[in-house]
Parts: structure tokens; sequence; C-alpha cells
């Protein structure tokens, strides 16, 4: 009874748009029923599934059936709820927009939404099937979840590689810039910057010139809109302070440092503000 009531929760919610995987068609209406034996159990195991095999999983789901996941996901369409269960649907490859799941859990009020960044633990359940409006075929695992965590870009996506934790300051006539730290990651560099006016004139802040430069190589400020990290100000009015995070292309962590330039000025002409620059060293 208890898979009964999974399976039609299941149903439901592929009555809502699916994505065809990877391919950036548009979403289309998908309708589609588990392919296992609904009334049978699934015998669960404790082994996680290995990256490798999790990729391997969702050219034929059913052969998984009862295996441990744990994975990071992005969910693409907005939840659906009945009184038992939250139903969502989640890129495991936000990326690459690819690799959608299927995924349950016996809680009606879990606080997630449409684009959040979620960590999973359950087991495969089953798979579904189903076509999209242009006829095409389409198969998405099942997932049980006993655990969704909310999660961020930086989790999910870019988790870093190295972290340097730097707290140097620079101030020139009240015009103060605060490097916290940077991260290296896989796919892009990340600088999280304080700037505080401390003078009596409005200050202005060149963020989209900033720039990395490494070992003879200059890296320029890329905004990564995917992430929604706090960004810095570009104006500031005297007694005001903001926070951001910069990002850059990924840079070498065996090069043991970098440059941060970030150039800004003063409404004050009598000012001169020259670029701020941080040399960086790690071991």
């Amino acid at each position: 009874m208890r898979n009964m009531m999974w399976y039609a929760g299941m149903t439901l919610i592929l009555l809502i748009s699916l994505a065809a995987c990877g391919d950036g068609v548009e979403e289309s209406s998908i309708q589609g029923n588990g392919t296992g034996d609904a009334g049978s159990e699934v015998t669960e195991s404790d082994e996680v599934l290995t990256p490798e095999e999790f990729t391997q999983m969702y050219s034929d789901p059913k052969a998984y059936k009862g295996r441990r996941v744990e994975f990071y996901a992005q969910i693409f369409t907005p939840v659906e709820r009945d009184q038992e269960a939250t139903y969502i649907q989640a890129y495991a490859d936000p990326v690459n927009y690819d690799l959608n799941t299927i995924i349950i859990i016996e809680d009606p009020a879990i606080d997630v939404q449409q684009d959040d960044y979620i960590f999973v633990s359950g087991v495969v359940f089953d798979e579904f099937r189903g076509q999209n409006a242009f006829g095409a075929e389409l198969t998405a695992p099942a997932i049980k979840a006993d655990a969704i965590h909310k999660s961020s870009y930086i989790e999910a996506v870019s988790p870093p590689l190295l972290t340097v934790e730097v707290n140097e300051e620079l101030d020139q006539s009240g015009f103060v810039v605060l490097v916290n730290q940077i991260e290296l990651a896989e796919n892009e560099t990340r600088v999280y910057v304080t700037v505080r006016n401390e003078s009596e004139a409005n200050i202005s802040v060149y963020t989209f010139s900033s720039k990395l430069v490494q070992d003879g190589k200059q890296f320029d400020y890329e905004s990564n809109f995917h992430a929604d990290y706090p960004e810095l100000q570009s104006d500031l009015l005297p007694g005001v302070s903001s926070e951001g995070i910069l990002t850059f292309p990924p840079i070498d962590p065996d090069r043991k440092q970098v440059s941060f330039l970030l150039e800004g000025s003063s409404d004050d002409w009598d000012i001169r503000i020259d670029p701020f620059q941080f040399v960086i060293n790690w071991e």
C-alpha cells in the first residue's frame, strides 16, 4: 500500500514540465508511469553509489533499485506537494542542465522551491518513462529521499579547491578596501571584498575593471549570474560599507601567489585614488 501511494504521487509530478536532458529544448508537458512493480518492496542497500555508478544509473535506473544515493541538485520546476509528500524535479548535473531526476520525500512542508540547490540522501526507487511534445522518449530515475537539505551554488557546483584567508586592508584617504579571503575552485576564482567609505565624499568602485594577475597572465572580472553572490555596490556615500564576491576565471593553485587589483575614484577631485593592489601568497 505504501508503494502504491508513492506511485500515485510520482504519477502526479510527471504531469508537470520535464525538460529534455541537456539538449536545451523548451520545457514541455510529459506524462508517464513507473516501469517497475508498484506492489513490490524495494530492497535497500547501505552502500552509496560512487560518482561513476551514479552517472551510469541514469541509463538504466531499474538496475539500481534500492541502491543508496547522495548528490547535489538544482530544482528546475515548481515544487509539487500533497498531504503525504513533496515532489521535486531537479538537475543532478546543474552545470550542464542534465540528469533529470524525480525526488520524493515524505514531508509535505519541507522548505524548498524552484531554483534552490539541494543535497539529497535517499534510495533509487524506480524509473519513469514518457514522451515530450516532440515525441522523444525521456526517462528519469525516481529517488525516494530520506533527507533533503538546502545547499548553495558553491557547495553544489563550485566547491573550493583552496581557501586562502587574507584579511589585508588598504586605505587611501578614507577609501578602504579589505580583501577577506579568496577561494580557488575548478571553474572560477572568488575574491571576498569589503569596501568602506570613511571619507567625506562619495566614492565609486569599479568592479568591472578588477583583475587578477598570476605568473604574467591577466584574468579579467567575470560576473557569475548563476551563483547569485552578494554584489559589491559601485557607489558608496560617506559612512557606508559594502561586501561582495568578485569572480574571475580559475587560476593555478600550485603557483602559490596571485595579485588582485581593484580601481575606484572619489568625488573629491583633490583626492587621487590609485589602483588598490594586493599580493596574496599561500603555502
